[in-house]
């Protein structure tokens, strides 16, 4: 009978010890979050951007405080890749940085979905939004293996404990960011450098998990096959979708200013309007 033992996550047996390395990593993280906050890695050395992310991560060893900074600011930039993508000015910097994860050439999304078992709730947090907008960013070169470790987590039924629960929850909230992701080019609170005028304002189908138009609506990717043959088995048709593409277009409503609002074209035409005509004076 085992019902007395703790079941501890794999990723959190003990509490990392803080490095002089450590004080180094978390310098150059914060001093990248502010640069990705002014929307460029221009000032910033490629050596710096590359030691940062073209690198073994070993998250589990680092202390909370590094884990946190490190999934935040890689939050941070692909969100800031969205957004200029968007508006179709990318600074080179950001794009060649999330180049970099997106080749995932130390496999670092086995080491970020890993953690859905952490006991840190803020941790599985930030790891869950960093896979849903990773997957967003690397729509065209998402590899069927990322989309098989997520979807993994949620068919362990079979043996249901507190920690399956949990990696079951970090899947789908993962997916569930990912179809709830608005499609709007910008949103009415951004900063006004990028705030596009009523003319050029339009809604963008780029969303692969409801759509298979990307941003190059002339080529077919097979990768947006790949993305719903995945999780086809976690939407139905009559899930509601916040995607525009889905709602049929609603006529704009034109404000015609240049009719008055009393209409007195029949008094030109010899029949006088009796509801606004005075009486006539006696003579």
């Amino acid at each position: 009978n085992d019902s007395g033992v703790e079941i501890i996550p794999s990723c959190s047996n003990t509490a990392p010890h803080w490095r002089s390395d450590d004080n180094k990593l978390l310098t150059e993280l914060r001093s990248l979050q502010d640069a990705l906050v002014g929307q460029c890695l221009c000032r910033f050395d490629e050596s710096v951007v590359t030691q940062l992310f073209d690198r073994q991560l070993n998250i589990v060893s680092w202390p909370m405080t590094c884990s946190l900074t490190y999934l935040s600011t890689m939050q941070l930039m692909f969100d800031v890749y969205l957004k200029q993508n968007s508006t179709g000015t990318i600074c080179s910097k950001i794009m060649g940085a999330c180049d970099i994860l997106v080749r995932n050439r130390h496999d670092w999304i086995t080491e970020v979905v890993e953690l859905a078992d952490h006991k840190s709730k803020f941790v599985t947090f930030v790891a869950s939004r960093v896979l849903a907008s990773f997957l967003i960013v690397s729509k065209d070169t998402v590899d069927e293996n990322w989309l098989q470790q997520i979807a993994e987590n949620i068919y362990l039924f079979d043996r249901i404990n507190r920690i399956t629960v949990q990696k079951i929850n970090f899947s789908l909230d993962i997916i569930k960011r990912i179809v709830e992701w608005k499609d709007v080019e910008q949103h009415p609170l951004e900063d006004s450098h990028y705030i596009n005028t009523a003319g050029n304002l339009q809604v963008q189908e780029d969303n692969p998990f409801r759509s298979s138009v990307g941003y190059n609506a002339n080529q077919a990717s097979s990768s947006h096959s790949n993305l719903h043959n995945a999780f086809s088995n976690l939407q139905t048709n009559s899930t509601p979708s916040t995607s525009a593409g889905d709602e049929p277009p609603e006529r704009p409503v034109t404000f015609k200013l240049h009719e008055p609002v009393l209409k007195l074209d029949r008094s030109d035409q010899g029949e006088p309007d009796r509801s606004i005509s005075p009486d006539p004076v006696p003579s």
